[in-house]
């Protein structure tokens, strides 16, 4: 995302679109540093794809990897786990200071009782160029699935 300081953004038309071609013809030698956040299959399978010789790729989690051990020794890569849940007092006084905004990346706002309705959203057919979708639990929730 441009607001978030990205110098480059690349949409993505649907949940699973293979991007490796795509990305790959910009960046004809793929990225020294790959963050991987989806923590899903395709995410992972992605930042494979698109990772330079000799870069890193940290994940935040994921399934199965089609994948063997010569695939990275080969690459030369650096692969790193990242719970960053030790971090999160920190992030969240950088939000609470305005150091950080990320009403930016909120696209969805669902009232409590629409809980089920907000994770079809996050995980259904449509999921694409989906931000962060937000639960409000204060009984003044009253949205019906709205945009922010």
């Amino acid at each position: 995302m441009r607001a978030g300081g990205a110098d480059d953004v690349m949409a993505i038309a649907a949940h699973d679109e293979d991007v490796k071609d795509r990305f790959l013809s910009r960046y004809p030698g793929g990225m020294p540093l790959v963050i991987e956040t989806s923590a899903t299959e395709w995410g992972l399978r992605q930042s494979f794809a698109v990772a330079a010789m000799q870069g890193r790729i940290t994940l935040t989690g994921g399934g199965a990897l089609d994948l063997s051990g010569w695939d990275i020794v080969m690459r030369e890569l650096e692969i790193h786990g990242s719970r960053a849940s030790h971090h999160q007092e920190e992030a969240l006084a950088l939000i609470a200071a305005g150091e950080i905004d990320l009403k930016p990346t909120i696209t969805h706002r669902f009232p409590l009782d629409q809980a089920p309705a907000a994770f079809t959203q996050l995980t259904g057919p449509d999921a694409k160029d989906i931000g962060r979708v937000i639960i409000e639990c204060s009984p003044a929730a009253d949205r019906q699935g709205d945009a922010a």
